[in-house]
């Protein structure tokens, strides 16, 4: 996948209920980079606790804020011990596959989110939660009523029972 990864494990306090001895993550966070400088973002993440996140931007690389391009970000996160991994593939909102668009040229949600590549990036994440990881989706969008990855990703794991809590509203 070309994804960089942090280390350690961090304990955070969201595990909530309990399977098999392991603890299950059944909260996860949503924030847009236009909304934070590098170090609160930062700071954000530690105070959750979040271990891993998922960048579902369709190109890990911003015009505008040069601190969230995927080779500075990864280097940034690593240093504080947080995963990164790109779902762009699997969520990103300019997908190669023309079947998922519109007429009109939009992807089309709806058809793109019952996809085995979109559902498996959501299984993959649950199976994460299982395990004890806490994550955020991260776009660019500072209100996530804006961006697919509320009205797209985080949509989908909500009706499969997820609290989903925006950061930074």
């Amino acid at each position: 996948r070309g994804d960089c990864a942090g280390g350690g494990y961090i304990d955070g306090g969201l595990r909530n209920c309990w399977s098999g001895g392991i603890s299950m993550i059944t909260k996860l966070f949503t924030i847009g980079y236009a909304g934070f400088g590098l170090p609160e973002f930062l700071t954000e993440l530690k105070k959750r606790q979040i271990q891993l996140v998922i960048d579902v931007r369709s190109q890990p690389f911003s015009k505008y804020y040069a601190d969230y391009n995927k080779d500075r970000i990864c280097n940034a996160l690593k240093n504080e011990n947080i995963y990164y991994r790109n779902y762009a593939k699997e969520f990103g909102a300019r997908q190669e596959n023309k079947v998922y668009y519109s007429s009109e040229g939009y992807l089309d949600f709806s058809k793109f989110s019952k996809s085995e590549v979109f559902q498996n990036g959501i299984e993959r994440l649950c199976l994460s939660m299982q395990k004890g990881y806490s994550f955020v989706l991260m776009c660019a969008e500072k209100d996530p009523i804006d961006c697919h990855r509320a009205i797209l990703v985080s949509r989908a794991f909500h009706e499969k029972g997820y609290q989903v809590e925006p950061i930074g509203l």
